[in-house]
């Protein structure tokens, strides 16, 4: 392993020229101004300028890998610890920023320096910043730099290791297998995860499956009555039995072949079904696409349309005119999908007709009955859900979507109690803050 991060930060050395001359044209210079934002931010210090040291570091990616090592970050913070948060892009850099004020003394965050990196003294360097004793990384931004600092410190974790990769087959696993050796210990996404790096790595800890997003969704659900905007929402949920309401989440434009199911149309502009939709992008564009077609399928459905800054009132406004005329509710309302969730006993999770379903988790935590599309391969929350004995509904038509609702009966959506698959989370969390807790590990 030495050697082939040595081989891979000498060829990041030869073309580190030809990347300079190139990041002054296109995405590379956008990449160049975002790394550059390190040096202007006070909280980009490394803890060595203030003669400190910090007893982590996390790498994640994207907004979502932030949000499933949350929950773990706050209990460290709260036992005092310092930590160092690497992230690579430019998607969660708000979310890092307003979590971090809250420990401006604990917390010194970086964005991943790739195109700004130097192996050696001049440049942005992640080797001379970090401090710490200790890393874990969500995921797989492999990184050479990332790999060499990990590989020096006394605990390198790998958190939600998982197998659905083509490369963790024939010579691509020779590499892989490589760079898996190198971390300490493997936390698996799932349980077929962790049957199959049991049997294939031998030097490593190996743990069980642990998701701590579901522990981070399970508090934003049971503390959704706090948001301002609660009482308002339950008032316009309420307008139906819950048995009678559908939630179309994460919705694209193409999904919306759902309103060519005449009998689902009825029931919606009847009042016999509530159906709420969220879509997958909260942009004018995209809600204007989303409406255009809908009104293109069926010209006579009412549509009411909460925007981004919506208010209680124009919320209590929305329900007064549903009550005069039941039509569909469309909802831009930003961070609220994940906490009404329980309130909707099914919920279609879009995206299932494209490149692939979005999340799953927080329908599965909100026990309730969870339906999408067939691109559900390269969603690990799938192998999840199913292997915890949950029933997810594939729908391969569209169009039969909203009589599959209309017809439902409320059978037994789960074969799983949701506290007993908290309980495992919560007790392998605790197995990961030991050994991040331990000094002495």
């Amino acid at each position: 392993m030495p050697i082939l991060l040595i081989l891979t930060l000498l060829i990041r050395l030869i073309i580190w020229p030809l990347v300079k001359v190139l990041s002054f044209f296109g995405p590379l210079k956008d990449r160049v101004r975002f790394e550059r934002r390190n040096l202007k931010e006070a909280q980009c210090i490394s803890f060595s300028q203030t003669h400190e040291r910090a007893d982590v570091l996390f790498h994640f990616s994207s907004e979502g890998e932030f949000e499933q090592i949350k929950s773990l970050l706050e209990v460290l913070l709260v036992r005092g610890h310092k930590l160092e948060l690497v992230f690579t892009s430019p998607s969660v850099e708000s979310k890092v920023q307003a979590f971090s004020k809250s420990y401006d003394d604990q917390i010194r965050y970086l964005r991943l320096p790739i195109i700004e990196f130097f192996p050696f003294i001049i440049g942005q360097n992640l080797l001379h910043w970090s401090t710490a004793k200790k890393m874990v990384m969500v995921r797989y931004d492999f990184f050479p730099e990332l790999l060499t600092l990990g590989s020096k410190l006394s605990r390198f974790v790998l958190y939600s290791a998982s197998m659905k990769s083509s490369t963790n087959q024939g010579l691509g696993w020779l590499v892989k297998k490589i760079i898996y050796e190198s971390f300490s210990d493997v936390f698996c996404a799932t349980d077929r995860d962790y049957k199959f790096f049991s049997g294939a790595l031998d030097t490593v800890n190996i743990h069980p499956a642990l998701d701590l997003r579901s522990l981070q969704i399970s508090k934003r659900q049971k503390n959704f009555h706090k948001n301002e905007l609660a009482s308002s929402l339950k008032e316009l949920f309420d307008v139906k039995e819950k048995s009678d309401r559908l939630c179309l989440a994460q919705f694209w434009p193409e999904e919306s072949d759902v309103f060519k199911d005449e009998r689902f149309v009825e029931a919606i502009k009847s009042g016999e079904k509530f159906v709420y939709l969220a879509p997958h992008k909260l942009s004018r564009e995209f809600l204007e696409e989303i409406t255009e077609r809908i009104s293109e399928i069926t010209k006579d459905l009412k549509v009411y349309i909460l925007d981004r800054n919506a208010s209680s009132q124009d919320i209590s406004d929305v329900l007064k005119k549903y009550k005069e005329r039941p039509g569909l509710v469309i909802s831009c309302l930003p961070g609220l999908l994940c906490e009404i969730y329980p309130m909707f006993p099914s919920v279609y999770v879009g995206g299932g007709f494209g490149k692939g379903v979005h999340s799953l988790l927080e329908a599965f935590m909100a026990d309730t009955r969870i339906l999408c599309g067939p691109g559900v391969h390269r969603s690990t929350e799938y192998d999840l859900i199913i292997d915890s004995g949950y029933k997810v509904a594939i729908v391969e038509d569209l169009k039969k979507l909203g009589s599959y609702v209309v017809n439902i009966q409320d059978e037994k959506k789960s074969q799983l109690d949701i506290s007993e698959f908290l309980s495992h989370n919560e007790m392998e969390m605790n197995k990961l803050v030991k050994i991040l807790d331990n000094h002495n590990a």
